[in-house]
């Protein structure tokens, strides 16, 4: 636990010869040894192996707490998942009322609020009966609900969630992880298989610009093309991946202003409906390990094809490609 167990570690558990035997980045002593990086563990975040950092338990989503030593002060953090870190373990020994055994509850006894799971109120030991507020209830257990910001199209009663899924700030990837098992990565992150994302700068320098500043063409999460329907269908009843020759006609230009639309980004060109945007190899496990920010997946495939969509000096133009690109990802509830 994070800070609590690992608080007396350094320096009165940590004599060297007998104790935890840590290790320090910026400083040696009668305590601890001294060590830093290497380049050495490829795979993980950054190729890195932080023998200097031990994980924690306190986690969330793609990120988790860590500690680590440096000149003999602990510094507490948080980072990616697929970083390389130390591991030590901890067993709590002491039961609660001194050492006497705590009352087994019986399985079907009705307990409320801190004696249930995260997000439920009313619960058995085996099922819960009443979510919180922002929970929704489904087969006994409760999950986060995921109310993304959606346009309707002009002329329809068509929703399209307004951001790429993954950047939006009512359905976050924490949430989206939870129901789907999607795997959000950063980018220069590999991701091998099917349910598989990346997020962060997705387009760089000149090849990525902003209209409005409301959704950078630089910073768009991709994902393949199972992890994009499961998504999609995750969000609720209804929701689904966009058809190319229907539901997708109509989104560039007139739903697509950029403060208040659909803030779509082109390929070549911006303009007052669409920033720029363009790909990066930076999506490892992706086809030919682009991220491709300015496509967009539909729900029409064939085998391991998927059709998709992308803007090009204003203009939309569809294609086929392998489920496996990085594309961006855009929900549809007609």
């Amino acid at each position: 636990d994070n800070p609590a167990s690992m608080a007396n570690w350094y320096p009165i558990n940590s004599t060297a010869s007998t104790g935890l035997m840590l290790c320090d980045n910026s400083a040696s002593g009668a305590a601890a040894s001294n060590c830093a990086y290497a380049a050495s563990c490829p795979g993980s975040c950054d190729g890195n192996c932080g023998s200097h950092f031990v994980w924690t338990n306190s986690n969330g989503g793609t990120t988790a707490q860590s500690r680590r030593l440096r000149g003999g002060s602990w510094v507490v953090e948080t980072d990616a998942k697929s970083n390389a870190f130390s591991t030590r373990c901890i067993l709590d020994t002491v039961a609660k009322d001194f050492g006497k055994e705590e009352e087994k509850k019986p399985d079907n006894e009705i307990l409320t609020d801190d004696d249930c799971p995260d997000g439920c109120s009313v619960c058995t030991k085996e099922k819960c009966y009443v979510c919180e507020s922002d929970y929704t209830l489904d087969s006994g257990k409760c999950t986060k609900e995921c109310n993304p910001e959606t346009v309707t199209l002009a002329g329809t009663n068509t929703k399209v969630t307004r951001f790429n899924m993954g950047d939006d700030p009512k359905c976050s990837r924490e949430i989206i992880e939870s129901v789907t098992g999607v795997k959000f990565v950063p980018v220069g992150s590999q991701c091998s298989d099917d349910l598989c994302c990346w997020y962060g700068t997705t387009a760089v320098g000149s090849t990525c610009t902003n209209v409005g500043n409301i959704y950078s063409g630089c910073n768009r999460t991709v994902c393949k093309w199972y992890a994009a329907k499961k998504i999609c269908e995750s969000i609720g009843k209804g929701w689904k991946l966009p058809d190319t020759s229907n539901s997708m006609a109509i989104w560039y230009p007139a739903n697509s202003t950029s403060s208040t639309g659909l803030m779509l980004c082109d390929l070549s060109a911006s303009s007052a409906s669409a920033s720029r945007c363009t790909y990066t190899a930076s999506c490892p496990g992706s086809y030919g390990g682009s991220c491709r920010s300015h496509h967009v997946w539909a729900r029409s495939e064939s085998g391991g094809a998927a059709q998709y969509r992308y803007l090009n000096g204003g203009a939309w133009y569809e294609d086929t490609r392998d489920k496996s690109y990085a594309f961006g990802v855009r929900c549809i509830k007609e």
